[in-house]
């Protein structure tokens, strides 16, 4: 399973002082809007950096029929914001549906397989596994997300806190229009 990373903003405080003194719907109006605008500078890197030539084949189901893919399905690359009021975040990643057969296509691509490891394994493998590697299965890793969130981080950073700012004002307007704080 791949590991999770996060990110956090820093030289914010001025926002996280605003959002303390503002009513908490307010933060939960503003955050999802900024995490979605600031997500698609990395979901256009990701799509640009898919390595669209690898085809995986996968053997014979029950019914004799071969599935062969391509890497193109993974330019299906979207953010979902998620995360409970007050503690919003946004995930990006490829969008498939989790009763897909290519499910891990985007890990495998992201990582590699184990058969095509590069660092040494702890435990060695099995026969039938050392067999599978010695015959070329696997998939030497085509990292396309980590890669574009790294070129992008500070785009990403400045993009949200502009629209964090942006938006403040115009929340705070529409309390003092209905009167509600």
């Amino acid at each position: 399973m791949a590991k999770a990373f996060a990110v956090t903003t820093k030289g914010m405080e001025e926002v996280q002082v605003m959002f303390k003194v503002l009513p908490k719907r307010t933060a939960n109006k503003i955050v999802p809007k900024a995490l979605k605008k600031a997500a698609k500078v990395v979901v256009k890197s990701a799509k640009s950096k898919v390595d669209t030539s690898v085809r995986f084949k996968f053997k014979a189901d029950k019914d004799g029929i071969a599935k062969e893919v391509s890497s193109k399905q993974l330019k299906k690359i979207a953010a979902q914001i998620r995360g409970k009021a007050g503690n919003k975040y946004v995930i990006i990643g490829v969008k498939v549906a989790k009763k897909d057969p290519f499910y891990n296509l985007g890990n495998w691509m992201e990582f590699g397989t184990l058969a095509k490891r590069t660092e040494p394994l702890i435990k060695s493998r099995s026969a039938k596994g050392q067999a599978a590697v010695s015959s070329g299965i696997g998939l030497i890793k085509h990292p396309f997300m980590r890669p574009a969130f790294l070129e992008t981080k500070n785009e990403v950073e400045k993009i949200f806190k502009q629209e964090v700012l942006l938006e403040i004002p115009k929340e705070v307007e529409k309390m003092l229009v209905k009167g509600k704080v």
